[in-house]
């Protein structure tokens, strides 16, 4: 029982302050170490306060020790895209599509990635896989309209359009 109450603690008054809720969550993940819970507010927490170096550290430690997770890459990937170094972020994500081809969340992410590095031929292999997983994907739909557009294929962005269309 004191281990749930441990866990409930974090979130209440006893943290009044981030830097508090910041040594609570870190002793928290020392004492508790495959608790994922407490692992994903602590890398939330290093995001608000900017500590883009020790969320870095966390996720290197925590996939050193642990099977891949999804959300431990995608935090990764989001540390190193502070960081500035949005090859490797994206070199993250890559390798997070092989691990979980159908994580919409990855895919989204790698799209953007792709994106901002102007790689349009993987942007649009990943926007391609993303309707299919989500056709309700206004955003990927958007981005195959307008590469379609711009290679015109004007039948295929019309067919993307009317997709798109039925599923909104």
């Amino acid at each position: 029982r004191r281990h749930t109450r441990f866990k409930c603690d974090w979130s209440s008054d006893v943290c009044s302050s981030d830097l508090n809720k910041l040594r609570f969550l870190e002793e928290a993940c020392k004492r508790f170490p495959n608790d994922v819970k407490f692992r994903d507010n602590l890398l939330s927490q290093y995001i608000q306060l900017k500590s883009y170096s020790q969320g870095l550290r966390l996720c290197k430690t925590w996939l050193q020790h642990n099977p891949p997770d999804p959300t431990v890459l995608l935090y990764q990937s989001l540390f190193l895209k502070q960081n500035h170094q949005n090859h490797d972020a994206v070199l993250v994500l890559k390798q997070a599509e092989g691990l979980f081809p159908n994580h919409l969340d990855v895919l989204n992410a790698l799209a953007d990635g792709y994106e901002q590095q102007n790689d349009t031929d993987n942007l649009v292999r990943v926007c391609s896989r993303l309707v299919i997983l989500n056709p309700k994907n206004t955003p990927a739909y958007g981005v195959l309209i307008l590469q379609a557009l711009k290679t015109q294929q004007f039948n295929l962005a019309k067919h993307y359009y009317r997709s798109e269309e039925h599923t909104s």
